[in-house]
């Protein structure tokens, strides 16, 4: 059995205002020392805020699987068409980023220099409207 360490986080509100909302976490001794490597390679900044900055930069693939379980319990079928679709979008960018990479073996094959397209470090965006919503 792993003792659980309490850390408070911090949350700042999506709206812009820093409203910061203190709770409390039970996080297992490998969590901890998992985001603690990270602030620390991060550069640095408090245990607090960068735990902040994760789920806000997360927070919107959270939503979109809340979203996604709720369609799966109503319509199944159709929650299943759309991670089909998302599936695909991220299949095209995978593409995408392949065809770069060879581009740039082969450009250093010749002695040429080639610049990457910058990517999102957020991955695929989940489809801004459900299928069959109608919009």
């Amino acid at each position: 059995m792993i003792d659980y360490e309490v850390y408070e986080v911090f949350i700042t509100s999506f709206t812009g205002v820093a409203m910061k909302h203190r709770i409390t976490v039970s996080l297992d001794e490998e969590v901890i020392a998992f985001y603690k490597q990270l602030t620390s390679r991060s550069g640095g900044s408090s245990f607090s805020k960068f735990v902040n900055d994760w789920l806000a930069n997360t927070a919107p693939a959270a939503e979109h699987m809340t979203k996604q379980i709720a369609l799966a319990q109503i319509s199944p079928e159709l929650a299943l068409n759309e991670l089909v679709l998302f599936q695909e979008q991220m299949r095209d960018q995978v593409q995408d980023v392949t065809g770069q990479i060879e581009a740039l073996r082969e450009a250093s094959k010749s002695g040429q220099r080639l610049q990457l397209t910058p990517q999102t470090n957020r991955g695929v965006n989940p489809p801004s409207k459900p299928l069959g919503s109608g919009e």
